[in-house]
């Protein structure tokens, strides 16, 4: 009983000028599960700040489960202004113009994997109430970690949280396109390894001096430059 990940679009785009006077592009972004089974990721072995053992956890339609362990995977207390653990690289997001030049990208490589919306109508196996809420992603005390996203439940970061956020200080008017993707390195199994629905771009008509951009075109393609 597999995840399926799926990127939903971006939201609550905007560009803000710091007190510093830095231009920063920020945007809302939300995974979604919409397969079979929970994405469970647990850590163990915990070494200082980091879990020596990482697991991706698959349950089956009778009661039984394996721990999938992944030696590239990585599980992390604090960083990003969260006194929790954090799951390292869940997503990525990029900006780069599309006539050519750097990849600019986004700060965050943390992320608390919590149950934070409900899919209605719910999908088959969708549990009714939260599994990972409250407590999952653990305290400085925590030896053991296991956070998550059941079926049919989505995980939300919010334009203004901590890192949520891209430098487009001096960058020329000009479109660029603005990329995320979910398990974008492919370290979480998901049903029959669909991995379609894990992008979401916008193609941005950007004037960052202006703090004003214009979305000239979307999709669900993949949109990464390299990972």
């Amino acid at each position: 009983m597999l995840p399926d990940l799926r990127m939903a679009k971006l939201y609550g785009l905007t560009v803000r000028t710091t007190s510093t006077g830095r231009k920063r592009l920020r945007f809302g972004s939300v995974s979604w599960n919409v397969g079979d089974g929970a994405l469970e990721v647990r850590g163990d072995g915990r070494t200082k700040r980091v879990m020596g053992r990482v697991a991706q956890r698959v349950y089956d339609d009778i009661g039984g489960c394996r721990d999938l362990v992944n030696p590239d995977a990585t599980m992390f207390y604090a960083g990003d202004g969260h006194n929790h653990w954090h799951v390292d690289r869940y997503m990525k997001t990029q900006l780069y113009r599309k006539s050519g030049g750097p990849v600019l990208r986004v700060r965050k490589i943390g992320f608390c994997l919590l149950d934070l919306h409900r899919r209605s109508p719910p999908l088959a196996n969708q549990p009714t109430d939260r599994v990972y809420w409250n407590g999952a992603c653990g305290n400085s005390s925590s030896q053991t970690i296991a956070m998550g996203i059941s079926v049919g439940y989505a995980d939300d970061y919010q334009p203004l949280i901590a890192q949520q956020w891209i430098d487009v200080t001096g960058l020329p008017k000009d479109v660029y396109r603005l990329c995320t993707a979910v398990n974008a390195n492919g370290w979480w199994l998901e049903r029959n390894d669909n991995k379609a629905n894990n992008y979401f771009y916008y193609d941005l008509r950007l004037n960052a001096a202006k703090n004003a951009f214009s979305i000239v075109a979307q999709g669900r393609s993949p949109c990464l430059k390299s990972k």
